[in-house]
């Protein structure tokens, strides 16, 4: 590393929220970089790997990006094929700083103080380091600068292992610490949201209506209502123990988030793969009504055991060998549960758009999100605003855009 220059070190919450973003998609996400205003918004307020979770608006972060300008920090790219601004940072050159101390500044800065534990386990996607020794060098040197950027905290009661903390904020104490016996980080709001889909699902299941039309045809091609409930049970509930059992794959994982893992997927999914994912409902479903329902209320059961403590980025993996944060999968299970549990209903009712089983609220503002991600991943944000505004809706819908 070499000398920071006279860059100075009070950036704001929101400016070290850009340029960590701006360090983390560079390496996860390279086809997306430079990113577009839109895609470090949605980088800055995603829900997962970030402490604290914020809600930026745009003005925010236009304001944090001028400033870490002014600083020397990012720049601005013009591109002739694509009329939107995109932006970029340039930590290297203004900090001097080499992948592997750029990945723990990243992580730092987006995670708050960490262990040298966990810096090896969270910089994976950014840089991979060898061993724990590895990340204490790097450590070192960033701390032996002179203009340190790192600190070790003392440890606080509690704590097996003391945590370091970034000093781009200017602050010798971090804002957000880590609580005692933090060495992971519980994904309790993304458990509890797929545990209530989950619960939800069992109560759909178990309905006379579901029973009333077990044997008759869904709304979904060449599958029987049966067969839409043991994949909803299996496919969206059960899938998730089954992938927890044994230990955890190497890092890093193969995708950074649930829309990420659905546009993979959707590019690699055969009409054999469909016929199997039919075929595996129907086997579920071979259980019959009663004892799929006993089954998968015994399964829900297990599962608030195993969730009760993992960490969040307890790696899976899963359909098509994927590796994925646990966080991640969560959140396309629940995404599952939303879509399904939509389809179910409207194969048991008369088809008027009434629906009898919702997922929770959270569950669907969570698929609505992913969804959007996902069009922006495939198609583009003018494709998306287009899709959304122009193709979802009637243009009188609009009648002043």
């Amino acid at each position: 590393m070499t000398n920071s220059g006279d860059i100075a070190f009070d950036l704001t919450d929101e400016e070290l929220r850009v340029l960590g973003c701006l360090i983390e998609k560079e390496a996860t996400t390279p086809a997306a970089y430079p990113l577009t205003l839109n895609s470090l918004r949605l980088a800055c307020n995603q829900s997962t790997s970030r402490v604290p979770v914020v809600d930026y608006s745009d003005l925010d972060i236009e304001q944090a990006l001028r400033t870490l300008r002014e600083r020397g920090l990012t720049r601005n790219v013009h591109s002739t094929s694509n009329r939107a601004m995109k932006y970029r940072h340039v930590v290297p050159e203004a900090l001097g700083l080499d992948v592997d101390e750029m990945a723990i500044i990243g992580v730092l800065i987006l995670r708050g103080p960490q262990t040298i534990g966990e810096l090896k386990s969270r910089t994976e996607r950014i840089h991979a380091f060898a061993d724990l020794a590895e990340v204490s060098a790097s450590l070192e040197g960033l701390a032996s600068a002179d203009r340190p950027l790192v600190v070790e905290l003392d440890r606080a009661a509690g704590q097996k292992e003391s945590r370091w903390a970034q000093l781009l904020s200017g602050a010798t104490e971090p804002v957000v610490a880590s609580p005692p016996g933090a060495a992971a980080q519980p994904a309790s709001d993304r458990v509890e949201l797929f545990l209530q889909g989950a619960r939800a699902i069992a109560s759909a299941i178990s309905s006379p209506e579901v029973a009333d039309c077990w044997d008759q045809p869904s709304v979904l091609d060449d599958q029987l209502v049966s067969g839409l409930a043991g994949h909803l049970a299996r496919g969206a509930v059960w899938a998730v123990g089954d992938y927890l059992d044994g230990d955890p794959p190497a890092g890093p994982p193969d995708v950074s988030s649930a829309a990420e893992y659905f546009v993979t997927l959707l590019g690699a999914v055969t009409d054999d793969d469909h016929r199997a994912i039919r075929e595996r409902g129907a086997a579920v479903a071979a259980l019959g009504h009663r004892e799929l329902c006993r089954v998968l209320g015994d399964r829900i059961t297990r599962l608030e055991d195993q969730l009760a403590s993992l960490d969040a980025d307890r790696l899976l993996t899963v359909a098509g060998g994927l590796v994925i944060r646990l966080d991640d999968y969560l959140a396309t299970r629940i995404v599952e549960q939303v879509v399904h549990l939509d389809d179910l209903s409207r194969s048991v009712s008369d088809r008027s758009g009434n629906r009898s089983f919702t997922a929770p609220a959270a569950g669907e503002h969570l698929a609505i999100d992913v969804g959007i991600e996902m069009l922006l991943q495939q198609r583009g944000s003018v494709a998306a605003i287009r899709a959304i505004f122009r193709d979802g809706f009637a243009e009188s819908s609009f009648p002043v855009l």
